[in-house]
């Protein structure tokens, strides 16, 4: 049960955060630019792994002991974020 409440919190947190984020992704530099080499016309955000990443980390923080290798994970999620 624990599994799937940390489940339902990570997904509803990813599906919060994805409207804002692709709203205000113009403006911090986070969309991909139309070209001759791309398939899309318009602007595309690029912020679902930003917001994937929250999703995990929270629920992983609220419900996880910070024992070794579990702070390992971490570092390593927030290293491949950056």
């Amino acid at each position: 049960m624990q599994l799937f409440i940390a489940f339902i919190i990570s997904l509803t947190v990813t599906a919060v955060l994805i409207p804002p984020l692709a709203h205000w992704a113009p403006a911090l530099g986070l969309s991909d630019r139309p070209g001759p080499r791309k398939v899309h016309l318009v602007l595309v955000p690029r912020i679902g792994g930003l917001a994937m990443a929250v999703g995990i980390l929270v629920p992983l923080l609220a419900s996880v002991d910070l024992v070794p290798p579990v702070a390992g994970l971490l570092i390593g999620l927030v290293i491949l974020l950056v």
